[in-house]
């Protein structure tokens, strides 16, 4: 913490469920943790069993209705696409299962020893390789869950990049037949 110039950390947001706050709480104090470096970073993705009465709201259809349904701002046609992004990286609805991406923190342990000494903004990350080397020991990716969210991410960047998402609506329905129904089924499911 102090040796690198930080002193406070934001560890949660509002919608953090209480076990997931004090698993993050006891691992700082403890300055210490063995486990997944996301359980303590993430902020989202919680598992669906740390969840309970009034913390479900959080990823209940209403509350996706009032904050990603906006008409004057983004094509909700297009919506579909976000809700699909949402459910599988556990965005918009809880994580059910083990997480897909594991940072095992005791593989960073000396990480940060070399920063001590000497920084980045002098180096060329492809030659240096020295995060590399440490993401390649401590990284690991479900490749199911891997296969099935590149092409999804790489849709939601595109109408991202390409302005899809502000479209004309009428555009967007003539593109695309169906559109209209497969966002409705998408919020049923």
């Amino acid at each position: 913490g102090e040796e690198m110039g930080f002193n406070n950390f934001k560890i949660v947001e509002r919608n953090t469920p209480t076990p997931v706050l004090l698993a993050r709480v006891k691992a700082y104090a403890e300055r210490r943790y063995d486990g997944n470096l996301l359980d303590l970073v993430q902020n989202y993705s919680y598992p669906e069993e740390a969840f309970g009465g009034k913390a479900r709201d959080a990823y209940s259809l209403r509350r996706l209705v009032k904050y990603f349904v906006k008409p004057s701002q983004v094509n909700v046609v297009k919506l579909a696409k976000v809700i699909e992004f949402g459910r599988v990286a556990s965005v918009l609805y809880p994580r059910r299962g083990p997480n897909p991406v594991m940072v095992d923190n005791r593989a960073l342990d000396g990480f940060m020893d070399r920063f001590h000494e000497r920084g980045c903004a002098d180096l060329d990350c492809e030659e240096c390789r020295y995060c590399h080397g440490f993401a390649d020991k401590a990284v690991r990716i479900d490749p199911e869950w891997r296969a099935r969210m590149e092409p999804i991410y790489d849709d939601l960047i595109a109408e991202t990049d390409g302005g899809g998402f502000w479209a004309p609506y009428s555009a967007t329905v003539a593109e695309t037949p169906g559109a209209i129904a497969k966002m409705m089924s998408e919020l049923a499911g």
